[in-house]
């Protein structure tokens, strides 16, 4: 908009432009068109609207991206249910960081990522379980009923790893001179999304071995 009318700019690239009140990618699916399908069919078409790119970008991927490739692997096929729930979870688990990422680029104050190590031994027991068709936490942990001392003390360094990471959350130093009410906001929903989502993870079945084990 060049204030006396409407001016349209074409680009073979994808470029963010602070004057353009909205911006489309016409993206073409295969490198060639194919003249037995129709053209609808061989293009997509995203738009960008006003001064927000991550704003945007992440409302493709939390409200499109991420629940589309949610359903398509639920809706697959697999000879191995486990491989595929695990393929699911890996995909989830990316997708929700870069989610994050994207929230901490419109704000000042960045949260930090929480990583929970699970111990080698425990992944490849929980997979073993699994494989046998053992899906409650209770009988899992017959498995660690008898935990070496070595083991037992390894397992208490990642029980403390995950403190230390769940304090880079709980005592985050935000800046109260916020610029704008929109980062204000935005900090406070993006922390309750972290904190959501922490709450999700401490409630997996891996984690639930440590923290329901007569041994911690």
């Amino acid at each position: 908009h060049n204030g006396s009318g409407v001016a349209l700019y074409f680009r073979l690239d994808v470029n963010y432009d602070t004057n353009a009140a909205v911006s489309f990618a016409v993206i073409k699916r295969t490198p060639r068109w194919e003249s037995v399908q129709e053209m609808a069919g061989q293009i997509l078409l995203l738009s960008f609207v006003g001064n927000t790119p991550y704003e945007t970008a992440h409302a493709y991927l939390h409200n499109a991206l991420t629940p589309y490739l949610t359903s398509v692997f639920m809706q697959s096929k697999s000879a191995n249910e486990h491989e595929k729930d695990n393929k699911l979870s890996s995909v989830k688990r990316q997708l929700a960081d870069l989610e994050l990422k994207l929230l901490n680029l419109q704000q000042d104050t960045e949260i930090p990522d929480t990583v929970f190590r699970i111990h080698p031994d425990i992944e490849t027991a929980l997979a073993q379980a699994q494989q046998s068709g053992i899906t409650e936490t209770s009988d899992m942990l017959r498995q660690f009923a008898d935990v070496p001392d070595n083991l037992l003390r390894e397992l208490e360094t990642n029980v403390k790893e995950w403190q230390r990471e769940i304090e880079k959350i709980t005592s985050l130093d935000h800046d109260l001179n916020i610029k704008t009410a929109t980062l204000e906001v935005n900090f406070w929903l993006n922390l309750e999304k972290v904190l959501s989502d922490l709450l999700q993870r401490l409630s997996q079945k891996d984690i639930g071995v440590y923290l329901h084990s007569s041994w911690m």
